[in-house]
């Protein structure tokens, strides 16, 4: 898609669940279904194409203030008003398997290898069957996860499968946000860190950890 598009998602019930905008839904609708809770909610979806982001980002303003979607924050009533706080200084991670807080010294912040290549092969078979998605729901539901960044201690990576094709680093180089910020410097020069959810890893730094 080359314009600019408002979209807006409904329940089943036709109630407005969140407004948005975005140049290519086939990117952006499946990160939504990663990290927003309420996506398993969504039954229906309308797209509205402007020709320039001044227009589309005036129609979501106006959208969201006298539409009142249930998810959005800024420019929603009081929850425009929602303070942010921020990450603190040091990070807590728990264990994918046990789960129990990770030390320093005692665990892993990993991603497996075979999970991100199965996902670049996953989806140039999903792009071969329904192209960008265009407007179909179903075909954005079957859109494949990326691979996931977990957090583990030693003893339980066993419990995940194969050790041998994990990308990993100690967890005291996640521990502070700064920490977190010079791993983002390194792995953007992966060509393999669009085919993992590291970006919703940084949500959860910016909350403080999990």
């Amino acid at each position: 898609m080359s314009k600019h598009a408002l979209y807006r998602f409904f329940d089943d019930q036709g109630d407005l669940l969140y407004v948005g905008i975005t140049m290519n839904p086939s990117a952006r609708w499946p990160q939504h279904k990663r990290d927003k809770h309420w996506w398993h909610q969504v039954e229906n979806i309308t797209l509205e194409v402007f020709g320039s982001r001044k227009e589309v980002l005036d129609a979501e303003t106006e959208a969201i203030k006298t539409e009142h979607p249930r998810y959005n924050v800024v420019h929603n009533d009081a929850r425009d008003a929602a303070v942010i706080t921020p990450a603190p200084d040091v990070l807590s991670w728990t264990c994918g398997a046990c789960p129990n807080l990770v030390d320093d010294g005692d665990g892993l912040l990993w991603v497996s290898a075979v999970d991100y290549e199965g996902y670049r092969d996953d989806l140039t078979v999903w792009r071969e069957v329904h192209g960008d998605g265009g407007h179909n729901l179903a075909a954005f539901m079957a859109h494949p996860e990326p691979a996931q960044w977990l957090v583990a201690h030693f003893d339980c990576l066993p419990a995940f499968g194969d050790e041998e094709h994990l990308y990993s680093f100690p967890i005291e180089r996640a521990r502070t946000p700064s920490a977190v910020l010079g791993l983002t410097a390194f792995l953007m020069g992966k060509t393999w860190l669009s085919s993992t959810d590291w970006d919703l890893f940084l949500v959860k730094a910016a909350k403080g950890g999990c």
